[in-house]
């Protein structure tokens, strides 16, 4: 089922790309202008280099596209909205390039590390805005350990060091834990933000196994690493 639905989507991508008449080809020429390129080995998604120039750009770019918006809106869009909106995902872009461009330095000191609680400060709040206060697994490491991280690391090189371990070991925790956590209901930590501590080290995690009379059921606990003995349970 998911891989039809899969293909249906995209489908339904190709399809918009080759709408001349929609706003989708003159948008991904808008991006090639600030040197922004989609990646075929990432399905298209903006990732990795092209997501920064993306971020570094992001005031120009959705400045820009605010022409374009206005004229393949809905009727029933008010040109204000897509100003505020335009408005408010580049300054949104902008300050998060801010922010990594300062957590990415080798070696900080004490004064770098003042201006990258500023600058994450910043982003968060800019964000919890754009996102109706709701913030996803990576926005949620970002406010309450990226700082932690920063510190921790400065007389290791900084976090630059350590992001590609991290991120080779979060997908491959990620991957397992997603498995295991398929048929839990009611789970109070998703599997993305259980993985991403995990790989952290803010939590220790625990499986236990339980047979029943439908098969076997995973429960997975983290527990944290402080001294607090907070418990999440999957």
């Amino acid at each position: 089922m998911t891989g039809r639905l899969s293909e249906k989507i995209e489908k339904k991508i190709e399809a918009r790309r080759k709408v001349n008449k929609g706003w989708f080809i003159p948008m991904d020429r808008l991006y090639r202008q600030y040197g922004v390129e989609r990646e075929s080995f990432h399905n298209r998604k903006f990732s990795g280099e092209p997501l920064k120039v993306l971020t570094k750009n992001a005031i120009g770019i959705f400045n820009d596209a605010k022409e374009i918006l206005h004229q393949h809106k809905r009727s029933d869009v008010e040109d204000i909205v897509i100003e505020k909106i335009c408005n408010e995902t580049g300054s949104t872009l902008f300050a998060m390039h801010e922010m990594f461009s300062q957590l990415i330095i080798s070696s900080p000191t004490q004064a770098d590390v003042e201006i990258a609680k500023e600058k994450v400060s910043k982003f968060i709040v800019m964000y919890r805005d754009l996102k109706k206060d709701i913030l996803p697994p990576k926005g949620h490491t970002t406010e309450d350990h990226a700082i932690d991280q920063y510190v921790q690391r400065m007389d290791d090189g900084g976090l630059p060091v350590v992001i590609e371990q991290f991120v080779e070991k979060n997908h491959q925790i990620g991957g397992r834990l997603d498995n295991q956590t398929l048929g839990i209901a009611e789970s109070s930590i998703t599997p993305n933000a259980a993985d991403s501590k995990i790989a952290l080290a803010l939590v220790t995690p625990t499986v236990t196994t339980v047979k029943t009379d439908n098969g076997v059921r995973i429960f997975r606990h983290l527990k944290s690493s402080g001294d607090d003995g907070m418990e999440g349970s999957l």
